[in-house]
């Protein structure tokens, strides 16, 4: 397993992004980070953990102190992996990881400039690249596959896959607690969309009139 974190002004309170790539499969995460600070690194990988049902024998970072030194490198080595960082200056070294983020500033690049998007919303970019390029097919010993595939033993469901900033429309009943009559309130709003949410089964739609995320499945 190889990772990495960066710098990007992801527009949901974040400002860095970890990111991580496994070496059998190439199934690769993202996760936005408020801060670097030791707390928020050992969370996130905690998630992370929980995401892909298990931990990894070995984490090749780069030469990062936030991560091979500290608190955080004690949590992992108290979950029994084993850190090798690459050599100070030369994190092309982790190329595994370079080629990953690489590609995925490319396509991030790409959707932002389709749809004419301010940078800030370069985090839900970078997430969807992700996704993506879990979804490309792959060849592992003669065998068309998937990276998701890999991981999951089924087959990705393309259907859930759109096109980046998209403008929708999804169902708000409420303001606080008023109730939208549907009448002289209408019962929806207009969002961009910026994705499926992790922990329901909704789409994660960005008001730019209230400037809030919200998450509907209708």
């Amino acid at each position: 397993m190889t990772s990495d974190s960066g710098t990007v002004n992801v527009g949901n309170g974040a400002l860095y992004c970890l990111t991580l790539v496994d070496r059998a499969t190439r199934y690769s995460w993202i996760y936005p980070l408020k801060s670097l600070h030791h707390d928020s690194l050992k969370s996130t990988f905690q998630q992370w953990m929980i995401d892909c049902g298990g931990c990894p024998s070995r984490l090749y970072p780069d030469f990062d102190p936030k991560i091979l030194d500290g608190p955080t490198a004690n949590f992992l080595c108290d979950k029994n992996i084993i850190l090798r960082g690459a050599p100070t200056g030369r994190q092309n070294q982790n190329g595994l990881m370079e080629r990953a983020w690489e590609t995925a500033t490319n396509m991030a690049r790409a959707f932002i400039t389709d749809m004419q998007m301010p940078k800030n919303f370069w985090y839900w970019a970078l997430r969807q690249s992700i996704q993506v390029m879990n979804y490309i097919p792959c060849t592992v010993f003669g065998i068309s596959t998937t990276p998701h595939e890999l991981v999951y033993g089924i087959k990705p469901d393309l259907r859930i896959l759109f096109r980046l900033f998209s403008t929708g429309y999804f169902r708000k009943l409420r303001d606080s607690s008023v109730h939208r009559s549907g009448i002289g309130t209408s019962t929806s709003m207009q969002g961009i969309a910026l994705g499926r949410c992790c922990k329901t089964d909704g789409m994660i739609f960005y008001s730019p009139h209230s400037k809030e995320l919200y998450v509907s499945s209708d």
